[in-house]
């Protein structure tokens, strides 16, 4: 029986080990899938650190406080030089991740190493810290599954930042914050100052994908100057190739005040040049300034399908 767990133990250590090169989460996956991948390399060193510690005699043969020393600072030399190795296959270094191996060899020496001569409160202390620690590592994935969950639950509202997770899908060349001034639906709405740049504005990728049994997409932005602003609505799926002629994009002008706008999701299965929008597989919704000439500032609510 020990055989087979070992056997098991080392192919998923392996398994683990071949991901780190090989495969990984896109852009366009949700990011639940991506916070799990990064949560991969405290799993992979909790069950490295767990395999050393049970067959390394020589280890075993050390000290207590050795152990510890030695299998962190094998951690933290492994983890930064698989880092380095990304480097060279098209992936970035994150010294985040190196604190992910930390923890999950943490977890392991705390866990499962028989400490028969240390005092149980200081044993029960350690697990805590590192249980604190697992905490940490896992909270983005924590707070994307529920932020997807939630989404789910809303849909077909795609954002009306009710929910506090929300602001962490919205992305863009502004600042962008929570507003509770100007709001026409719920509690809430979004700040944007849009910048004096080429295109500045706000974007959105996590969502609820398939649109098919929905006929429009609307918003609403409120917009408290009185010279009207020129904004540009962009609409794409996953199949999108990055050029302007495979995606939807339509330029509006607001006024003072708030402004409703409504999309016919025919339009947007139209727009691309040579073929059909897949309105199954959404992927991003735009909304955007063209070269400022100064700051403007827009307040955005109420994302929805119709």
């Amino acid at each position: 029986m020990n055989k087979y767990k070992s056997f098991i133990q080392y192919s998923l250590l392996f398994l683990l080990v071949l991901f780190l090169f090989i495969g990984g989460p896109q852009l366009i996956d949700q990011r639940s899938f991506q916070n799990l991948w990064d949560f991969g390399h405290v799993i992979l060193f909790a069950l490295l650190s767990a395999i050393i510690l049970r067959d390394s005699k020589w280890l075993n043969s050390k000290k207590l406080s050795i152990q510890f020393t030695l299998i962190i600072g094998f951690t933290f030399i492994l983890g930064s030089l698989i880092e380095v190795v990304q480097l060279f296959i098209g992936r970035t270094y994150e010294f985040i991740d190196v604190w992910r191996s930390i923890v999950g060899s943490l977890i392991s020496i705390v866990f499962f190493k028989d400490f028969k001569l240390v005092k149980s409160y200081k044993i029960k202390i350690a697990k805590v810290f590192v249980l604190l620690l697992l905490l940490a590592a896992a909270w983005p994935l924590i707070k994307s599954l529920t932020d997807e969950i939630q989404a789910r639950i809303d849909f077909p509202i795609i954002s009306d930042f009710e929910n506090r997770f929300e602001l962490e899908k919205w992305y863009g060349q502004c600042y962008v914050t929570i507003n509770n001034e100007y709001v026409i639906h719920g509690d809430k709405s979004l700040k944007a100052e849009l910048l004096t740049l080429k295109y500045s504005g706000i974007s959105i990728s996590y969502f609820p994908i398939d649109w098919q049994e929905y006929s429009k997409i609307k918003f609403s932005v409120y917009y408290p100057e009185t010279e009207p602003l020129q904004l540009t609505c962009r609409l794409h799926d996953k199949k999108h190739n990055n050029h302007y002629n495979d995606r939807f994009n339509r330029s509006f002008y607001v006024k003072q005040g708030w402004n409703e706008i409504s999309i016919d999701l025919k339009d947007v299965i139209n727009a691309p040049e040579n073929r059909k929008m897949d309105i199954t597989n959404m992927k991003n919704f735009a909304l955007f300034a063209i070269s400022l000439n100064e700051r403007k500032t827009i307040y955005f609510d109420y994302l929805r399908l119709e």
